[in-house]
């Protein structure tokens, strides 16, 4: 015969083994997944649009549609971190960082994955052309936010469906690293009324993200712009900015 103790200890043995199961399995799924290096400038070979000139059109009409793409569930949802090598920096340095992407929602994510340009071109004789593009987009914090000068050090990524390459899908749980560069400077149309100070500060980063679309129909041109709007956890750090 079993005594008492014996009689619990079956179910004592399932739930743990069920436990250490459910712990592997967040476990295989919480891991780094990619890693990219945008800290080179992006191409600024200027590309003759196939706006120009449409054939059989000596006045095409163009129109122009933006939105934004949310998530009606709002399941989707990302961590950003940056991380920096120290915290004391000089107005106009060039600094080198690295930017934690995870995903901490519930639903898989998908962004942009190329570093080549040329994706945003649209194939020649095209009719309709859509791609994706992302970026990081850095904010010193204070009295008054000022957008750094991030862009221009740093490259974008693209993607296209005509690319199936050009896409990098994010699991609940997965995370990647980023490469990144930027110039701790403010931006030139906002210099005049938020120029930055020496002081404490601090510097956020957030993902962006859009989708570009390109629709002709005989001389009718319609253009879009829908930006991504993704629920971001993205705590800034304290800086110093010292001259």
């Amino acid at each position: 015969m079993l005594n008492r103790g014996q009689h619990l200890d079956c179910p004592m043995k399932r739930k743990a083994l069920l436990f250490c199961l459910a712990v592997l399995c967040v476990d295989l799924r919480a891991q780094q997944i990619a890693d990219v290096d945008l800290r080179h400038k992006p191409d600024k070979t200027k590309h003759e649009s196939a706006d120009i000139g449409l054939d059989g059109c000596d006045f095409p009409h163009y129109t122009h549609s933006d939105g934004v793409i949310v998530s009606t569930d709002r399941r989707s949802k990302l961590k950003v971190e940056l991380m920096l090598s120290k915290e004391t920096f000089e107005r106009g340095e060039i600094i080198d960082g690295q930017v934690l992407v995870q995903n901490v929602g519930l639903d898989a994510i998908v962004i942009p994955w190329s570093s080549d340009p040329q994706i945003s071109e649209r194939p020649n004789g095209a009719v309709q052309y859509e791609y994706e593009m992302g970026w990081f987009e850095l904010k010193l914090g204070g009295a008054a936010k000022i957008r750094v000068e991030s862009e221009s050090e740093s490259s974008f990524l693209y993607s296209s469906e005509l690319n199936s390459k050009s896409t990098l899908r994010i699991e609940p749980g997965q995370w990647l690293i980023a490469k990144v560069k930027f110039v701790l400077d403010e931006k030139q149309t906002s210099s005049v009324l938020t120029p930055l100070k020496r002081g404490k500060a601090e510097i956020g980063v957030q993902w962006r993200q859009a989708r570009y679309t390109w629709h002709r129909d005989g001389c009718a041109v319609q253009t879009g712009y829908f930006n991504y709007d993704y629920q971001q956890d993205a705590k800034p750090i304290s800086i110093e900015i010292v001259k």
